[in-house]
């Protein structure tokens, strides 16, 4: 604790100090400085509203409301509605508090009371040991005939009732008291909550039920966090107040959910409610009964877990959650179910499936019937983390019914950039589900096949259309459209090359107009990790295609040692394809599938070989195969090889800039100065991605070479991009001497330094003379 928390603690001490000696005597016989005690309260309760009080602190007031003083009611109730607790309340508070209920000479007024009652009902969820409240069950119905404080009983009494409470005889006692009271809506309430253990015996109530809701939330959500910042404070770890081994018990008034209550069981048995801890929940595991209302499932933490590890109770759980979801879903068709309740359930829904990482198909359907509706402006982030663990379908199902309406909904608010860039993210996090659901699989799902291929085409839409939008909005930068491209290919780059999903996923390639996009990005992050994505595929290829390394032209040079337009592009190693192998004549696709397989590069011609169990993959079409080896080429061209938008190389496609655009560019760029180039523009020097680190290279070596005990210093330093020619000059002129192959070599290994390799990955997987020349 820091010294300005000491201070305060020290100041909030004195007051309560004060205020605890003004409390002992009447007004009149109080010391003068303790005659008006009102600024004392402010002081105090403005501090426990901002940081809390402390457990000593909160005893130390517990004791004061709760006897007989000399304070005015105004003052006991603002100190009263103001008790935030920093920390776990002690249960030894609770008994100070039930102790001081009813009536009595020393016993606080009726009023103090209901507002302590009221405050126990605030707290209950932080309370240490809440047992402590069972336990005091007796006293607490015996008080209920005090009406000053009825309707607050009724409701303690309501959120700790368990099926050991409801006797016979205090079921005639409120069935009495009802009567006697003309249906009062807090004892019949109390009386609901008993006709969920007994609803044979009781037959009907008198007047409204009352419905127990939190009765202050904002307060609640308040204590939250002034809780979240004391831990903070003390440097705790621990989550929030909310216990995954009790059962839930919501404070949102929006929430429709039921509570998790489990009526009509032995008297003996052990409820969910009954679980206080880890140890209960496990010793208790295989007795635990279901709750009637299963529904609450979708918010109580507890009762996940033990749909989790009960699968005997799963399937009737996701049943009964199912029909009231569908009910729920009618509902909002119909314009029953206003925004706030709505807004509820779908956070209610976003919390269950983040927290069972499964989105059920109820979901799914409630969800296409919301995107239906005029409340689809509500689609938020609740309904794209629903989305995100969509399990493995049909994606053209996925996306007719889903995706399409979604993306509809999403540009109508949002704009359509916005809604494309956040259906990209969607989709980067569905693959990633699918993926992940594949490897811990013994056997993946053979539709991972159709479906990943249909969603990586659709993602391959997007990303071109997001590359090729105008203006962007203020919510959307471009460096958050690359990134947001870059994760989805990322994803899929890793499971091409992961050996247990490779045989079940068809390789589909980044459009052109994506790739070039991407690598021309000034920024470093983005050009790295294309390029690691683009050697992730050739790896991925070289796989698929079965070329043993054998067959691996050998590198003609272990170290660059010059840079001219004279290099071969046999320097430049592809994908190179193996011979299509024999294989069973298969059915002409559909025009769909036709269309898909012409995007994923599958050969028309050429079926899959092999029983199911034990696939392989079809033969990748020629072209294109061509059609990566063409980026490999340009961006080999650009980074190494000084010949940018190139397109009379094998394959390569000169980064579809046309010849004319290629002229005008180049003659643009000699308008500055006759000695620059266009096609070395984009070389590691002069490249803004790379730039300046690859001066800094050459940076560190001089400052390496001044810094030497026994150097004399250098004549002179390298000035501007480096190039093979300014090298060998800053060598003659008494520079540092290092060669060009050196020099771009150091320049990798900087860039792997500085946590961008792509671009040293792709070099090395490519540059048929650097595959020697990694250390």
């Amino acid at each position: 604790m820091d010294s300005d928390d000491s201070m305060e603690e020290q100041d909030f001490s004195v007051l309560l100090t004060g205020l605890i000696q003004a409390s002992k005597s009447p007004t009149k016989s109080r010391p003068e400085h303790l005659k008006n005690i009102r600024p004392t309260v402010d002081m105090l309760t403005s501090q426990a509203y901002e940081t809390g009080i402390l457990p000593d602190h909160l005893e130390e007031i517990v004791d004061l409301v709760t006897v007989r003083n000399n304070l005015d009611q105004a003052s006991l109730g603002s100190l009263v509605r103001n008790l935030y607790p920093a920390t776990k309340v002690p249960s030894d508070l609770i008994l100070k508090v039930i102790g001081a209920l009813g009536q009595g000479q020393f016993k606080p007024s009726l009023a103090v009371q209901a507002l302590l009652l009221k405050w126990v009902v605030l707290v209950y969820h932080v309370i240490d040991t809440p047992v402590i409240l069972s336990q005091s069950y007796p006293i607490l119905f015996n008080l209920l005939d005090t009406a000053s404080i009825r309707s607050q009983l009724c409701h303690v009494l309501a959120l700790i009732t368990r099926r050991r409470h409801v006797k016979p005889w205090r079921i005639q006692a409120l069935v009495e008291l009802s009567q006697h009271t003309a249906g009062e809506p807090a004892v019949s309430g109390l009386l609901k909550v008993y006709k969920e253990y007994y609803p044979e015996i009781i037959a009907r109530l008198d007047g409204k039920p009352s419905v127990f809701k939190h009765p202050n939330p904002e307060w609640r959500s308040h204590l939250d966090i002034v809780q979240a910042s004391h831990l903070r404070k003390i440097d705790e770890t621990s989550g929030g107040p909310q216990n995954g081994f009790r059962v839930f018990r919501s404070y949102k008034p929006s929430t429709a959910l039921p509570y998790a209550i489990t009526p009509r069981v032995a008297e003996d048995a052990i409820t969910l409610e009954d679980i206080g801890s880890a140890w209960d929940f496990v010793k208790n595991i295989e007795k635990i009964p279901l709750p009637s209302q299963l529904i609450s499932v979708l918010s109580d933490p507890l009762l996940q877990k033990l749909t989790l590890l009960r699968p005997d109770a799963s399937i009737e759980v996701q049943q009964r959650a199912s029909s009231w979801i569908s009910a729920f879903q009618d509902d909002v068709v119909s314009g029953e179910v206003g925004e706030d309740e709505l807004l509820g359930l779908l956070g209610v829904m976003k919390d269950y499936v983040v927290a069972m990482k499964h989105t059920p198909p109820s979901f799914l359907t409630f969800i296409q019937a919301l995107l239906r509706t005029w409340q689809s402006q509500l689609v938020g982030d609740e309904v794209l983390l629903i989305l995100a663990y969509t399990p493995l379908a049909d994606f053209e199902e996925l996306e007719t019914h889903l995706f399409a309406p979604l993306i509809a909904s999403l540009s109508t608010r949002d704009g359509p950039v916005v809604a494309q860039y956040l259906v990209m993210r969607l989709y980067t996090h569905i693959l990633r589900h699918w993926l992940d659901m594949a490897r811990v699989s013994e056997r993946p799902d053979p539709q991972i096949r159709t479906s990943v291929a249909a969603l990586t085409i659709r993602a391959s839409s997007l990303a071109t259309a997001l590359i090729q939008a105008g203006v962007l909005p203020p919510t959307v930068s471009e460096i958050a459209i690359h990134l947001a491209i870059l994760a989805y290919f990322r994803l899929f780059s890793s499971a091409i090359v992961d050996p247990r999903l490779q045989p079940h996923i068809r390789i589909v390639i980044l459009p052109g107009p994506v790739v070039y996009r991407l690598f021309f990005s000034p920024s470093l992050a983005v050009v790295s990790s294309l390029c690691n994505i683009l050697a992730s595929y050739k790896k991925a290829f070289e796989k698929a295609m079965h070329r043993p390394s054998s067959q691996s032209p050998a590198a003609s040079h272990s170290r660059p040692q010059s840079q001219s337009h004279s290099q071969s592009q046999s320097q430049l190693q592809g994908v190179r394809l193996q011979p299509p192998g024999s294989s069973s004549q298969g059915q002409p696709p559909s025009t769909s599938q036709a269309s898909q397989a012409s995007q994923a590069g599958y050969r028309q011609e050429s079926t899959l070989t092999g029983s199911t169990n034990s696939p392989r993959l079809h033969q990748y079409d020629a072209s294109y195969v061509n059609t990566f080896n063409g980026y490999l080429m340009d961006c080999c061209n650009c980074i190494w090889r000084g010949r940018a938008f190139n397109s009379t190389d094998t394959n390569s496609k000169g980064c579809l800039v046309s010849p004319s655009h290629v002229a005008a560019l180049e003659s643009y760029v000699s308008s500055f100065e006759q000695s620059l180039a266009l096609q070395s523009l984009f070389t590691l020097s002069q490249n803004p991605a790379t730039a300046l680190e690859s001066i800094a290279v050459v940076r560190e070596k001089e400052d390496g070479e001044i810094e030497r005990e026994d150097g004399m210093g250098l004549e002179t330093r390298h000035a501007g991009p480096v190039s093979q020619e300014s090298l060998r000059r800053l060598a003659n002129n008494g520079g540092i001497a290092i060669t060009w192959g050196d020099y771009r070599l150091g320049v990798l290994k900087r860039l792997e330094d500085k946590g961008a390799g792509g671009v040293a990955t792709m070099m090395f997987n490519t540059m048929k003379n650097l595959m020697g020349s990694r250390k």
